[in-house]
């Protein structure tokens, strides 16, 4: 005899409503997040500053690479599944099994979306950023620095790290990984975006990090414009921080920081006015940060040792903005606190839609193909 095991097919739902039930919240908020970035363009006079395609190219670019591993991950595990189960008819179980188990229709359409739309609220974010200076001075740095030497027992935190961090070979390794943070945004972003589940830690995340980027990036950043220490004597005069800038140019002469060459070019488009991707000045809070924290609360619940991963990744992005000028380490703190309440209040507007509770599709890890016929195993009993 041939053994055999019979499961009923997931049920499906259709792919539009599927869409609109699991990215109703995220697609809401990015649209009124655009609408709105754009409203304060046009009556702030700046719209020659706002773009909603900056991040088009870029964006479309890095999930293309994403996708791509994605791919290529799927087809070994394809693979995998077929040489361990050995059906009867292999190409009947592969249909069967990207039908039922990676459900790629499903995939598409709640993806979509949101890989359209966050480039462009991207776009939408870089430009409001980007018109801080014109919107308002920056004259908070004195009180940050104020506040960092209370906080820190009179002394500067980046003193305070020198003797831990202060060596060319660990300053490299740092500026290496501060500067990883956008592909670990981008790749989450890709991963949450064709997740079927879970739905709810997919739509926080999403939500959150668009509050981030609006409440903290933009709102917060306006009304607390600062530039950091790199960029403090460069608009100052003051050099408070010249002998952290000149350990970074040591340091790069042997090993190349990207750090000076990011600042150099952060600088030239504040001089210049422009709207340039990544640009923007703005210290307090940190977005770095705020990121970087909000990749520990989405990965820790999808994968322990990825959350451990992200966690490690955390600290030295703390201790990185830091040691390579670009935030007051009270930055890093406000945008801790601040992320952690967005998260919080975010989870609990979510509790009241129970539509995002709906079993509609099993995790994936828990799905067997549907055994048509021609599946069954060739394994006798």
């Amino acid at each position: 005899m041939v053994a055999s095991s019979s499961r009923p097919s997931l049920p499906s739902a259709a792919p539009i409503a599927l869409s609109w039930s699991i990215n109703r919240w995220p697609v809401v908020c990015a649209l009124t997040y655009i609408g709105v970035a754009w409203g304060i363009a046009m009556l702030s006079g700046l719209d020659d500053q706002f773009s909603l395609t900056a991040y088009i190219g870029r964006g479309f670019s890095m999930f293309a690479i994403a996708g791509g591993l994605w791919a290529i991950g799927t087809v070994v595990h394809l693979l995998f599944t077929l040489a361990t189960e050995r059906p009867a008819r292999p190409l009947v179980a592969m249909e069967e099994i990207i039908r039922t188990r990676y459900r790629p229709i499903e995939r598409l359409a709640v993806g979509l979306p949101i890989l359209v739309l966050m480039p462009i609220a991207g776009s939408a974010f870089t430009s409001l950023k980007s018109m801080i200076p014109a919107l308002h001075s920056f004259d908070w740095d004195r009180t940050f620095i104020a506040w960092d030497r209370w906080f820190h027992g009179g002394s500067q935190p980046w003193e305070l790290l020198q003797p831990l961090l202060g060596h060319a070979p660990v300053t490299r390794l740092i500026d290496g990984a501060y500067h990883a943070w956008f592909i670990l945004l981008y790749l989450t972003i890709f991963v949450l975006a064709f997740s079927l589940k879970p739905r709810r830690l997919r739509a926080q995340f999403l939500i959150t990090c668009l509050l981030a980027w609006a409440v903290l990036g933009n709102l917060m950043a306006t009304a607390l414009a600062s530039v950091g220490p790199i960029f403090y004597q460069p608009l100052t005069g003051d050099p408070l921080f010249a002998p952290l800038t000149d350990y970074l140019r040591a340091v790069d002469t042997e090993f190349p920081l990207a750090t000076l060459k990011i600042q150099q070019y952060l600088w030239d488009g504040y001089a210049g006015g422009e709207m340039m991707i990544g640009g923007g000045i703005s210290a307090m809070p940190s977005l770095h940060i705020a990121s970087a924290l909000l990749f520990v609360l989405v990965w820790r619940r999808i994968n322990r040792p990825l959350g451990w991963g992200t966690g490690v990744f955390f600290v030295v992005m703390l201790l990185g903005s830091v040691h390579l000028g670009y935030h007051y380490a009270i930055d890093g703190y406000v945008s801790i606190v601040l992320t952690l309440v967005l998260w919080k209040l975010t989870g609990r507007l979510l509790e009241r839609d129970r539509g995002l509770d709906r079993t509609a599709i099993e995790p994936l890890a828990n799905a067997a193909p549907a055994r048509r016929p021609g599946y069954e195993t060739a394994t006798a009993s």
